[in-house]
């Protein structure tokens, strides 16, 4: 049996319904910031088709940046 390291992006591993929730945005604003019509949101949310390397990134771009200003993949907020 051979191991071998999967890489995904967030688009690839959850399904884009339950990122832009997440998010907290509509179809509509979801689409705006990734830089794509509404319909293709929807089409990837009802798994018609899937985000190109492109929107993927874009993607990438939101989620990274939802994390709270400061705080680093566990490290807390630092108090001034």
């Amino acid at each position: 049996m051979s191991k071998r390291k999967v890489t995904a992006e967030p688009a690839e591993q959850t399904d884009i319904e339950e990122i832009r929730k997440k998010l907290g945005l509509s179809v509509q604003e979801f689409a705006l910031k990734v830089g794509v019509r509404e319909y293709t949101v929807e089409r990837w949310e009802r798994s018609e088709s899937k985000p190109s390397p492109l929107a993927r990134r874009m993607i990438s771009t939101l989620v990274g940046s939802s994390k709270p200003k400061g705080t680093d993949d566990g490290e807390k907020k630092s108090k001034k």
